[in-house]
């Protein structure tokens, strides 16, 4: 029954691929927008790419210490918030941090229950719109706002898809071995 146990858990923290790759995916995307960064737009300057560095830091001290410490990932998210909205008052003002927030909406649905991942996907959408209207102007922040909370919202919500259909495999396993350990006993 012990050892049982040891594989449920063991078969519950294996993970899509896909989800990981989504994740920093992102990152990788809002680097390759740094560093290909028009000249007239201006010079991305040192400190927005430590900022993105920390961001990197934090993804995967999260990744490492999720499972052992399932409260950190609050933490992380809460750190991670607000290096996203660091980034988006460094000069020159980029859009495309706000696209960080998708991937931390990966986290969100793959990491917590129903409503503290609703709340921090809410969190994204609020906090992404204030940073780019302090960004941009309203006008211009009310045409890029929409794009990534859309992105936040599905990415999220598939995050919780998997989660709940990981939860789904996991419960079935288990009940799968009842069931042959109630047929051995009866055998």
């Amino acid at each position: 029954s012990s050892s049982c146990g040891r594989r449920q858990r063991g078969k519950s923290r294996r993970e899509s691929p896909l989800l990981w790759a989504l994740y920093f995916l992102t990152y990788i995307t809002v680097l390759t927008r740094m560093l290909l960064n028009p000249p007239e737009d201006g010079i991305i300057q040192p400190f927005a790419y430590g900022l993105t560095a920390l961001f990197l830091v934090l993804a995967v001290a999260q990744a490492i210490l999720r499972y052992r410490f399932p409260w950190t990932t609050h933490v992380f998210l809460g750190l991670q918030t607000c290096v996203v909205l660091a980034l988006l008052l460094t000069d020159p003002n980029m859009d495309y941090y706000a696209l960080l927030f998708v991937g931390l909406s990966m986290v969100t649905g793959r990491d917590l229950p129903g409503l503290p991942s609703a709340i921090w996907l809410g969190v994204f959408c609020v906090l992404l719109t204030a940073g780019l209207v302090a960004a941009f102007n309203v006008s211009e922040a009310a045409g890029y706002a929409p794009s990534y909370i859309a992105g936040c919202l599905i990415i999220g919500l598939y995050g919780r898809a998997s989660r709940i259909a990981e939860e789904a495999r996991a419960r079935s396993d288990r009940l799968a071995a009842e069931l042959g350990e109630a047929n051995r006993r009866l055998r």
